[in-house]
Order: structure tokens, then C-alpha cells, then sequence
């Protein structure tokens, strides 16, 4: 620990110095931390992710410093995710006027140097159909030059239309679509002749289907052919072609997974079929393994059709063990619906009943186990999610005390606990006594005083405190001494500059002397 405060002096002696020393460094690049990382994006394409950088951006709202970093990225793919994600961004929040002026520039790089059909079929393609720039949106189509790609771009814009309710361009487009569809597989298929069913265009999908059905039957690979057998026999339920149907899903049954049977009962469901469904539903729930592995689709299908009784039935069935990532989930599926609907006491009964089994889990997690692998950490990840329920529920005291129950002496344990002391500070900062939220602060930071990464998300929430507590130039120092541990680390000076950024902005913070010096230490190790 000692070791670590005179580093942290040297550090800070190193910053004053370096103020006066250097004179290439303007100053607009002191004056915030997604200033420093701007300047430092110009200088070094590998001090600062572009793509992250812009997304702190996005949160600040900082939209023609986003096109900065475009301009300084290192190619023009990277420079294109960078203005079309922006701009898709922009839509959603409605704010169509400067999402037109992203999606113009990202159209402009894809009509040069364009061949990324996942990037564009979800980025680009449907932001510029939403915009109404039907005639550069097919433009795109042409920019691929694999068949398989091409056809999968004029899927994903048929899809866009019928989203927004432009049946005209759909078909037009879906019509497009089914004159490459040599270059589709199966699934797109599929999904080719679905969308044909939803635009009652029976026809066409009659004729993919047919398609579908002789590529099956010279299928030589045993387990590919019965999963396009499944496809065909939902395909034909949604046609209302009960025969097919049954003639398909007798070839697949006895090969068919939970999930299969669960989505083929679903389509008879939901297609004039509830007494056929009703048996494989039954089957599904006297599946123990399979409830075991997957139950918790069919606790969400129930949740959806509002049947919360037999949702919490089945949920309680998928495991004995108190710890199970699958009833976790379902269980929790069901405290959201109730929280939804404003039937808190509800929600707080199925809560309670989660976190009853997830206490008692005996936490151990081996240097080796990746999040999730462990008992110790899934029994984080469920204490957390019925933590983030409570604190919907406000009630953050219960919140603390579901954290506190992770019960073990180990480095994942203590970090969870740390942010759980954090968190239930933020949310009581205006309500608890000063005394008491710093000595939250103090027991954050004792328990993760040893972890350089922890260390800066604490230093850092700390700052967030403050600035809520209009403690603000106290909050700008805070930052500083975040951004000099991530100098400080092996690895982390990326991660501590932009998440105090958006702290920085978020608070309206003013630079401080001290942050000043910081950012110039950071500037200065940097290049």
C-alpha cells in the first residue's frame, strides 16, 4: 500500500513538471478527460479505441467530436461502423436530422470502398430505409459482391419495411430476394417464405418452401436434413398445411431437442392448433433433462401468453439444485412481469424465493473458471440480478443485504461486494448520513485495495457520488486520481480515461489543476 501512495506522488510530480515542460500539447486537450482521449486519438491510433471513444461521445452527446475520431480512424471500415452506428443511434432517439448527416457520410465511405454485409445490414442499410432514401438504400445492394451476402442484405431491408409497415417496398424487395435464391440457404429460406406468409403472398412462399423441401430430400447429412425437416413442418403449420406439417415433424420427432419441440408447439398454438400443442407441451414439461437445459424458454413462452402460475410451476421444476443459471433466469422472467403489471408484493414473493435458493449455494471459483463457470461466480451474477430487481423496488437496504450474502473471501467476491456498497450509496447518497456513505466508500475501497482494475471502477464511482452530491470540484480530483491509477496499472489507462469522461460530462464537471496535470501524465506515457 505505502508502495503504492509514493508512486502515486511520483506520479502526480511527474504530471506538474510535464505541465510546464511540454508545449505541443493544446490545451483544449487538458480541459477534459474525452478531450485528452480526442487529442490522443489523433496522435496514437492505439492509445484510444475509436470505437469507444465514440460511444463516450454518443453518451456526452458530443456528436461533431464523433466525426472527429471517424476522421482520424484507421481505415475506412472502422471509419464507417463509427458513422453508421451513430447515425442508427440518432434515429432511435429521434433525432432524424443528424442521423441523415451520419448515414449520408457512412453511405458515402460504403459507395467507395464497400463489401461488409453484416456491418451494412445492420447498421446502414436500415437507417437509410427508415429515412426514406429508398433509392440509395438499393444502391447498396450493389456495393456486395458475393451472391450469398447480397441476398442476405435485401432480406434484412425486406424486413425493415414490413417493420414499418410499407408493404409495397417489402414485397418489391422480398421479390428481389427470391431472385438470388440460389445463394440462400435453408434458414434464409425459411425466414424468405415466412415473411412471404406474413404479406399473405401464399403463392411465393409455397414455391420457397418447395424449394426448401428438395434441397432436404437430396440432403446426404443425416442431422442436417432432420433440422430442415423441422423448419418445413413450422413453415407448414403457419400455412395452415396440417398434413405437411405432420408429415415433416414424424421425420424429425425422434431427433428433436427441447427447443425444437418447444418451437413447433408454439407454432400449433399460435396457428390454430392448441389441442396438438397441447401434447408436446407436456411432453416438454415431463422433460427433466431437457427442463434442466432449456427450461427457461418455456417458462418465458408462458410468461408471454400471461399463464404465471404454470410459468412458476415449470420454473420451480427445472432444477432441484439451488444453483441453476436456467430457474435463475425464469424466475426472474417472472419477478419482471410482475414488476411490469405493478403487482410488486408479487414480485417480491418470487424475489424471495430466488434468493433463498441462491444464499445457500457454497461459493468456490478456481483461478481458471471463466465468469460463469464457477458456482462462486454464478452465485454473483444471481445475487446481482435480484439485487437490480429490489432496487427497482427501492428498496435499497434489502438490496445490500442480498448482496452481502456472496459470504466468501475471494477476489470476485470482494469486488461484488465493493460495487454493491457503491451502488447502495449512489441510490441512499441524498437520504444516508455523511458519515455513513463514507464509510461505504472506505470498506469499497479496503476490499479492493489489491485490484488495480477495481481500484479505478471505485475511485471513479466515488467521483459519481460526489458530483451528486454537488461536491463537485471534489469529484473532478477524484477523477484525476483514477486516471493516474490507470497510468499507474498494467493495462487499464483506456478504461479509466473514458469512463471518467463520461462521468466528467454526465456532472458537468470543470477541470481542476490536478486533473490538468493527470490527463497530461496520461497524455505524456501515451506518446
Amino acid at each position: 500500500m505505502l508502495a503504492r501512495v509514493f508512486t502515486s506522488l511520483a506520479l502526480l510530480l511527474l504530471g506538474a513538471t510535464a505541465l510546464f515542460a511540454r508545449d505541443d500539447i493544446p490545451e483544449t486537450a487538458l480541459s477534459s478527460p474525452l478531450d485528452a482521449a480526442i487529442f490522443l486519438n489523433s496522435k496514437n491510433d492505439r492509445a484510444v479505441d475509436p470505437e469507444w471513444l465514440a460511444e463516450s461521445l454518443f453518451i456526452a452527446r458530443r456528436y461533431d467530436d464523433i466525426r472527429v475520431v471517424a476522421n482520424n480512424a484507421r481505415n475506412d471500415y472502422e471509419r464507417f461502423l463509427i458513422l453508421a452506428k451513430t447515425g442508427s443511434k440518432l434515429l432511435d432517439l429521434g433525432e432524424r436530422a443528424t442521423a441523415l448527416t451520419f448515414i449520408n457520410e457512412a453511405y458515402e465511405i460504403a459507395k467507395r470502398d464497400g463489401d461488409w454485409s453484416d456491418s451494412q445490414s445492420k447498421w446502414l442499410l436500415p437507417s437509410m430505409i427508415r429515412l426514406g432514401k429508398d433509392g440509395e438504400a438499393r444502391e447498396v445492394i450493389g456495393f456486395e459482391e458475393d451472391n450469398e451476402d447480397k441476398a442476405r442484405l435485401v432480406l434484412s431491408g425486406a424486413e425493415t419495411y414490413l417493420k414499418i409497415e410499407r408493404d409495397a417496398e417489402a414485397r418489391e424487395w422480398l421479390k428481389l430476394a427470391d431472385e438470388m435464391r440460389p445463394s440462400l440457404d435453408d434458414v434464409y429460406l425459411s425466414f424468405l417464405a415466412t415473411m412471404y406468409q406474413k404479406l399473405k403472398m401464399k403463392a411465393e412462399a409455397v414455391s420457397v418452401v418447395e424449394t426448401i423441401v428438395e434441397r432436404a430430400e437430396q440432403e446426404t447429412d443425416k442431422n442436417r436434413r432432420a433440422q430442415t425437416y423441422a423448419r418445413l413442418a413450422v413453415l407448414f403449420v403457419k400455412f395452415n398445411d396440417w398434413s405437411l406439417a405432420e408429415r415433416y415433424w414424424s421425420r424429425y420427432e425422434r431427433e428433436a431437442d427441447f427447443e425444437d419441440i418447444l418451437g413447433y408447439a408454439i407454432a400449433l398454438s399460435e396457428n390454430g392448433r392448441p389441442e396438438t400443442a397441447t401434447a408436446h407441451f407436456s411432453r416438454l414439461e415431463s422433460d427433466t433433462e431437457g427442463l434442466r437445459r432449456s427450461g427457461k424458454w418455456l417458462v418465458d413462452y408462458y410468461v408471454r401468453k400471461e399463464r404465471i402460475p404454470k410459468a412458476l410451476r415449470i420454473a420451480k421444476m427445472i432444477s432441484s439444485d439451488v444453483d441453476s443459471y436456467e430457474q435463475q433466469k425464469a424466475l426472474m422472467a417472472i419477478a419482471d412481469y410482475y414488476l411490469r403489471k405493478g403487482h410488486n408484493p408479487r414480485a417480491i414473493e418470487i424475489i424471495n424465493y430466488a434468493f433463498d435458493r441462491a444464499r445457500r449455494i457454497v461459493y468456490s471459483h478456481r483461478t481458471q473458471d471463466s465468469i460463469g463457470a464457477s458456482p462462486g461466480s454464478r452465485k454473483g451474477q444471481y445475487l446481482n440480478a435480484i439485487a437490480d430487481r429490489l432496487i427497482e423496488l427501492k428498496m435499497f437496504d434489502r438490496a445490500l443485504e442480498v448482496r452481502m450474502a456472496i459470504e466468501a473471501d475471494h477476489d470476485l467476491a470482494r469486488e461484488s461486494l465493493a460495487k454493491g456498497f457503491m451502488n447502495y450509496a449512489k441510490q441512499m447518497v441524498q437520504s444516508l448520513p455523511r458519515g455513513r456513505i463514507n464509510s461505504l466508500i472506505a470498506r469499497s475501497n479496503q476490499l479492493v485495495k489489491d485490484d488495480d482494475h477495481c481500484s479505478i471502477e471505485i475511485k471513479i464511482a466515488t467521483a459519481e457520488i460526489h458530483a451528486l452530491l454537488n461536491e463537485k470540484t471534489k469529484a473532478a480530483e477524484l477523477l484525476s486520481e483514477a486516471i493516474l491509477l490507470g497510468v499507474e496499472s498494467c493495462c487499464y489507462e483506456e478504461e479509466a480515461l473514458l469512463f471518467a469522461g463520461q462521468v466528467f460530462e454526465t456532472y458537468k464537471l470543470q477541470s481542476t489543476p490536478e486533473l490538468k496535470n493527470a490527463l497530461l501524465t496520461l497524455i505524456n506515457d501515451q506518446i
